[in-house]
């Protein structure tokens, strides 16, 4: 069994990281044994399953698909600001100082208005793990 969710450029901005993060943010929501039959692929969401699966594949359609509503509105991480915008790293760090860029209500979220123009919500930030 096969679906397919179409993700439109305004979700990806261009970039192949935002793919992957959208990815990562479908598959977070999905329960552990669903998440390796949802794939992103350049344009869209895919989830693939065997016949056999049926009741756990309508439940991951349909969690895939809340997900999905408004996807847009995820905020940008930045290094997926930094490809979008093709700058490194030294740059947006500048372009944070100069006020380009605005950094998100959290740390390690970067405020995307200077990238798509509107106001994003914030993820669930997650813990930074030092070096041991």
């Amino acid at each position: 069994m096969v679906a397919e969710w179409p993700l439109p450029p305004s979700a990806t901005l261009g970039s192949s990281l935002r793919l992957k993060g959208i990815e990562r943010e479908v598959r977070a929501r999905l329960p552990w044994t669903v998440r390796k039959f949802a794939k992103a692929e350049t344009g869209r969401i895919v989830l693939r399953m065997l016949q056999a699966d049926a009741d756990a594949f309508r439940a991951a359609s349909a969690t895939i698909s809340r997900t999905l509503e408004g996807i847009e509105a995820l905020a940008v991480l930045p290094r997926e600001a930094e490809d979008i915008l093709t700058i490194s790293s030294r740059e947006r760090h500048r372009w944070l100082r100069d006020g380009r860029l605005k950094k998100h209500r959290h740390a390690h979220r970067e405020d995307a208005r200077a990238i798509q123009g509107r106001d994003l919500p914030c993820l669930r930030s997650t813990p930074h793990r030092g070096r041991s």
